[in-house]
């Protein structure tokens, strides 16, 4: 969990990290896939160096989309809950 918090708070240069954190979302605990559904939403942060511009998302929102769409049918209601608030964060 501290290294699913650390990827979270590092933002969208966590994203090499999102296939693990996309695996982590399989897991048996409903409170790990949480941890891992924030951290795939972090992804979506921006700042000057991940700027995303034109209709073609940044590599680092691609990397979490896919999983956080498939998160939205989690069993454990508060993943699948956190999925879309997390998806509402990268827009269009």
């Amino acid at each position: 969990m501290p290294a699913i918090c650390v990827l979270e708070a590092i933002e969208p240069a966590a994203y090499p990290a999102a296939p693990k954190l996309a695996a982590l979302l399989r897991h048996h605990d409903g409170y790990v896939r949480l941890g891992a559904t924030y951290a795939l939403g972090a992804l979506a942060s921006t700042d000057r160096n991940f700027r995303i511009v034109g209709p073609d998302p940044a590599p680092h929102c691609r990397a979490a989309v896919e999983p956080l769409r498939l998160a939205l049918t989690d069993e454990f209601g508060p993943v699948a809950q956190v999925a879309g608030q997390q998806l509402a964060r990268f827009g269009k």
